[in-house]
Order: C-alpha cells, then sequence, then structure tokens
C-alpha cells in the first residue's frame, strides 16, 4: 500500500512541477503534495534518480529552450527573467549544463528543431 501511495504523490508533484514550469521551491511542491520534503526527495531519488530540485531545474530549462526555438530574437535576458531565473548568469549555467553549448554559440548557428535535448512531455 505505501509504495502505491508514494507513487500517487510523486506523479502528482511531477505534474506540479511541469505545470509550474519548474519555478516553485521543493518546500512548495512538497506542501502540495502533501508530504515531507525530505520524503519527496527520497521518491524523486527512488523513481528517477534526481532530486525534485533538478527536476524542476530540467522543466524550466525545457520551457526556456522550447521558448527560444519559437521566439529566435528575443534576449538572454529577457528569457531569463521569463521563466524565473535570478539572473542571467544562472539561465547561462544551465544552458551549458543541459546542452553543452554556450547560449550565444546556440543563436548563432541557430536552426529551429523538432529535436529538443530534454524529452519532458507535460
Amino acid at each position: 500500500m505505501q509504495k502505491q501511495q508514494d507513487r500517487f504523490y510523486f506523479l502528482e508533484a511531477m505534474q506540479y512541477i511541469r505545470k509550474e514550469t519548474g519555478q516553485q521551491s521543493v518546500d512548495d511542491v512538497s506542501g502540495q503534495v502533501f508530504v515531507g520534503k525530505r520524503q519527496l526527495q527520497r521518491t524523486f531519488q527512488d523513481n528517477i534518480g534526481i532530486s525534485p530540485k533538478t527536476y524542476g531545474r530540467i522543466v524550466r530549462f525545457k520551457s526556456a529552450y522550447d521558448f527560444v526555438q519559437n521566439n529566435p530574437k528575443v534576449s538572454w535576458t529577457e528569457i531569463s527573467h521569463h521563466f524565473g531565473y535570478a539572473d542571467q548568469s544562472h539561465f547561462i549555467r544551465d544552458f551549458k549544463t543541459f546542452t553543452g553549448k554556450k547560449p550565444s554559440s546556440f543563436k548563432s548557428g541557430f536552426m529551429p528543431q523538432t529535436y529538443t535535448p530534454l524529452a519532458l512531455t507535460a
């Protein structure tokens, strides 16, 4: 019974993170699904091998990446603020982490893609 309850709040937490495009804290997520922060972290680690914070970073970055795909002329600063990054350097850090490239090299060789590096579906 416990595993099924874990699965329910885990899926609910993932859905909430995607709905909020990764812009909420782990405390907010754990409050939303009515479990302790540490229990939520363990469940994420057990099910997908990453923390809820890392999952939120991936979701937020994928949202920003998709936005750039559709709006290639928008500035990095605008994108950073639109997706809740504290500043442009935090966005650049995530960009390098998840793509292996600098944002400037991405935009200079921009071609709209149907493939995204992080396959997350809502």
